[in-house]
């Protein structure tokens, strides 16, 4: 199930790197008696939240320091510009993520991904930000939130390992921020126009199906 891949149009195949890296994730994840399901849910919500957490650390300058509602102050061009990058890089973490986990073929989604994602809303955050307003609100939050205070209770030991692996995940996540950004550039030069197709059908099913949920159509 794990290293099991379908092909979505006009989406390279993801790097050996990349690969591995969320095949590690994946056992580091699973626990026996697990569902497998909701394991993979949980994976694809972490790859979508960690990138909107090193998408608002490069764009911090951006939104650092507007007060208020955001939405009612002067809408800057650069965060249109923003905004149209975050929903290209975000259309390649959420193919890339499905595709790895195959629970996706061509934007249609397993139902039992589907149904273990309406049930945990892991990824009902993130795919609100393919709202502009949302994701100006989003950004603006991140970029003015305040660093909380280290943990407490660890020896220099534990603190110097724990800093070691905090680092590693970074550049890890880097890795993964990048990797998107370069293969929606690559699609835009190749003539492809990066759309969040995959991402907005997956909010639109999730919405479908939470509705046929509330009306006993299920």
């Amino acid at each position: 199930f794990w290293l099991k891949r379908r092909a979505l149009s006009s989406s390279p195949a993801p790097s050996p790197v990349y690969t591995a890296h969320l095949a590690t994730m994946a056992v580091a994840a699973y626990q026996p008696g697990t569902d497998p399901m909701i394991a993979a849910v949980e994976l694809v919500s972490a790859d979508c939240s960690n990138l909107v957490k090193r998408f608002a650390k490069k764009h911090r300058e951006e939104f650092q320091g507007v007060k208020g509602d955001v939405l009612a102050a002067e809408q800057k061009l650069e965060w249109h510009d923003t905004f149209k990058s975050f929903t290209e890089e975000a259309e390649v973490t959420v193919q890339n993520a499905l595709m790895m986990f195959g629970v996706v073929s061509q934007r249609n989604f397993e139902k039992d991904f589907l149904e273990s994602a309406t049930r945990d809303q892991l990824l009902d955050e993130f795919l609100k930000l393919m709202d502009y307003s949302a994701f100006i609100r989003k950004m603006q939050a991140l970029a003015n939130e305040e660093e909380g205070p280290p943990p407490m209770g660890r020896t220099k030991s534990e603190d110097a390992r724990m800093m070691r692996v905090m680092e590693l995940d970074d550049e890890l996540h880097e890795l993964d921020l990048k990797r998107s950004e370069l293969l929606a550039e690559r699609r835009k030069l190749t003539g492809q126009v990066v759309l969040p197709n995959t991402t907005c059908a997956l909010k639109r099913e999730l919405d479908t199906l939470r509705w046929k949920e509330d009306v006993g159509l299920d």
